[in-house]
């Protein structure tokens, strides 16, 4: 319904600012990245004093993988407000893929130093103790994310993530199926079925979901990971050592772990 509302407000005055900048951050969100930055560039000369805009720009080029626009964005955003937390939350989230941890958690303190009951901050934590793979920390994180909002898609499904890593299996269905009720055509979700079916070993099943995910938004977290590592429960190596290659390019560390192994 917000989608339609704000294609509906663009379509009736093209000039119609604030709608464009909420319709790009609605595309984003929603895995559509490249519409995002169209509107995103048509905008930029009104909101060039905007953090919340840069903020939200620099956000879209981190989605696509974009590494270095996103960070000119974000840096853009913070040099007109220090104090945007959600810049400073996303900038760390970069450093984070990015394989950067200091420098992510220095950007985390100085979001927790001006608030530090943000769940964004929060999740993040937990993102970057979730690609150390030190899940118990990440977890204790998204609680208290979830703590604070509810029913927030992300936290909800980054900890049926890290439930199912941990190897918990009904504490990851509950916070998934909690998930599905929000948006069941979310990815990341998708992706988070796609897990579950792998540990009830039906990796068939668990393969559709990934496919299903790589062919939408091949951007999302360690999905050639999974899709390596159903291929290799399947006996395919080969195929495995290609998914884990291709992750470890994206900077998923996961895979990498086992893209060394892989000649």
């Amino acid at each position: 319904e917000a989608l339609n509302d704000f294609e509906k407000a663009v379509s009736v005055d093209a000039s119609f600012v604030d709608a464009k900048l909420n319709l790009g951050r609605l595309y984003s969100e929603l895995g559509k990245t490249t519409e995002a930055e169209t509107l995103f560039k048509s905008i930029e000369k009104k909101l060039e004093k905007s953090s919340e805009f840069y903020n939200s720009y620099g956000q879209n080029f981190v989605r696509q993988n974009h590494f270095p626009e996103g960070e000119q964005m974000l840096i853009k955003s913070l040099a007109l407000d220090p104090k945007n937390i959600e810049a400073l939350a996303n900038i760390s989230y970069l450093k984070t893929i990015t394989n950067q941890s200091g420098e992510a958690r220095s950007y985390l303190a100085k979001a927790q130093a001006l608030n530090k009951e943000n769940p964004v901050v929060f999740n993040n934590l937990a993102v970057l103790d979730g690609r150390d793979r030190n899940f118990d920390s990440a977890i204790k994180n998204l609680l208290l994310a979830e703590n604070k909002e509810v029913n927030n898609i992300i936290y909800s499904n980054n900890l049926a993530l890290f439930y199912f890593e941990s190897d918990k299996y009904f504490l990851g269905k509950e916070k998934l199926e909690k998930a599905l009720k929000i948006d069941d055509k979310n990815p990341y979700v998708i992706r988070n079925q796609g897990i579950q079916a792998f540990m009830d070993k039906d990796f068939v099943k668990a393969m559709g979901f990934f496919y299903k995910v790589e062919a939408a938004n091949p951007e999302v977290d360690y999905i050639y990971y999974y899709i390596g590592k159903t291929l290799l429960a399947m006996g395919k190596s080969k195929e495995a050592c290609e998914n884990f290659k291709i992750g470890a390019k994206l900077n998923d560390n996961w895979s990498n772990k086992f893209a060394v192994n892989c000649r």
